[in-house]
């Protein structure tokens, strides 16, 4: 999907706003700047942040190689906390 959205932007097609946990989505488009699909001033990368009632709003820049460069402590802790959140859900039983 990333590249699907890259390829559009890149072509002036469309213009998304993308609400998501996903962080392969969000590498998929950090791969489309690496390899110049698009510019890193294409994307504007939002991260926010809950600390008990209040949210903070982080804004995460790449370079022209798809790093992020001012990411908060707390982006990457976020995707790893959801990835484990699925490892130790339930089994799902299958059904014979």
């Amino acid at each position: 999907m990333g590249t699907y959205f890259a390829q559009m932007v890149a072509r002036d097609e469309a213009h998304f706003v993308i609400e998501t946990h996903s962080d392969y989505l969000v590498d998929r488009i950090r791969q489309e700047v690496a390899i110049g699909t698009l510019s890193p001033k294409d994307i504007a990368l939002i991260f926010l942040e809950r600390d008990g009632v209040v949210t903070r709003t982080h804004s995460i820049e790449l370079d022209r190689r798809g790093n992020v460069t001012n990411a908060p402590l707390s982006y990457r802790r976020f995707f790893m906390e959801e990835e484990l959140r699925i490892m130790h859900r339930s089994p799902v039983k299958r059904v014979k």
